[in-house]
């Protein structure tokens, strides 16, 4: 419907809705290929999202690709997406007024 009607920001978030039940259900495999279907869009400067739709989008993603890994117990790469998620949430707070 999203991508029908030619909007790109409401559509990108439904990988990530869907990772979210995925993940839930304890398929984190499956999960993490949707997070990741968010996440290429939020960094193709020609997807079309707009500029705080990605800002906002861009660390919570990064947050549940790294949830992914810590689930199926690759903690290094964990703990390498979480930081990063991590800092990002914190560069946009520090960004908003």
């Amino acid at each position: 419907m999203f991508k029908a009607d030619g909007d790109i920001d409401s559509y990108s978030q439904c990988p990530g809705s869907l990772g979210s039940c995925l993940r839930d259900g304890g398929r984190y495999t499956e999960a993490l290929e949707r997070y990741l279907g968010l996440w290429a869009p939020l960094n193709d400067d020609q997807s079309g999202m707009r500029p705080n739709v990605v800002a906002f989008t861009r660390p919570i993603a990064l947050a549940r690709i790294g949830e992914c890994p810590g689930s199926l117990g690759r903690r290094s790469e964990a703990i390498t997406k979480l930081t990063e998620a991590s800092s990002r949430c914190r560069d946009l707070a520090n960004a908003t007024p």
